[in-house]
């Protein structure tokens, strides 16, 4: 799963606890349905190494939250995406408590690493 950190000068700011501060997808199909919301960098999020975000492309990210929020937020408590390849159909069910709550630390996380003049770096597998 993708993971995301506050780095600051190479490095965790002081006092923090990547296990506890950061920030992940709690599951492959939260990551994908979710990854396209974040992906909003210059270069897409690589899945299976590591995007910086610098201040501006925070910026960008934290308002595609935000809108997207409160779209989600609308939804009922819980939905299901269908999809359909080779014939073949899965249906997932996604928690709006769940998505809601990565989107908000999310958003918090841009903010501390703004103020910090840090950035913000996707960790994939």
């Amino acid at each position: 799963m993708i993971d995301w950190q506050i780095i600051v000068e190479g490095k965790f700011p002081s006092g923090w606890d990547e296990h506890k501060d950061g920030c992940w997808f709690p599951d492959f199909d939260v990551q994908r349905f979710l990854l396209p919301y974040f992906d909003v960098g210059d270069q897409p999020i690589d899945e299976y190494g590591s995007t910086n975000f610098d201040t501006n492309t925070m910026k960008r990210l934290r308002t595609h939250l935000e809108w997207q929020r409160a779209y989600l937020e609308a939804r009922g408590t819980s939905w299901l995406v269908t999809e359909t390849s080779d014939g073949v159909s899965a249906s997932y069910e996604f928690q709006r408590d769940v998505i809601l709550e990565i989107m908000d630390k999310t958003m918090s996380m841009v903010d501390l690493a703004i103020e910090l003049n840090g950035q913000l770096v996707f960790r994939g597998d």
